[in-house]
């Protein structure tokens, strides 16, 4: 359900800019490189309601995949359903909608280190599992408190 609103939003959450870049973006370069790149992507081409929603979108999803053991819901997995929140208007070619998978899949895997500042490496740490812990807890203390409501 969520996905069909966000694939309805008049705006997608990447600009249609955004999505290029990304795709030429990856077409060269190191997953280092990447990650830099793509920073300057998200600050550049997308508005602040967005940014935020990107933000979010992604902490969940790796929080999802962190707990793939759990739940049973890979990376392919999440990054096939998500796909067209990301890139709707991704082409019907194959090798084109492979490709797309796998900057969604990138995205999801690295998002801390997304939303963190490379300042230090020490500093980038600590924030990218301080992130990831409070987002482990939000989302624990809503699924305790739905789990509690329905007994």
């Amino acid at each position: 359900m969520l996905i069909m609103y966000l694939c309805a939003l008049p705006d997608p959450i990447l600009s249609p800019s955004a999505q290029s870049r990304l795709r030429d973006l990856f077409q060269t370069g190191t997953p280092r490189e990447w990650l830099k790149s793509i920073r300057a992507v998200i600050r550049q081409t997308s508005t602040t309601p967005h940014k935020i929603l990107l933000k979010y979108i992604l902490l969940f999803l790796n929080f999802v995949y962190e707990n793939e053991l759990s739940n049973q819901v890979g990376i392919s997995e999440l990054s096939f359903c998500w796909l067209p929140v990301f890139f709707p208007s991704s082409p019907s070619s194959s090798t084109q909608n492979e490709e797309d998978l796998k900057i969604v899949e990138f995205l999801i895997e690295n998002s801390t280190q997304i939303w963190t500042t490379p300042s230090s490496t020490a500093e980038a740490n600590s924030s990218s599992s301080s992130s990831s812990s409070s987002l482990s807890a939000s989302l624990s203390s809503v699924l305790s408190s739905s789990t509690s409501s329905q007994a």
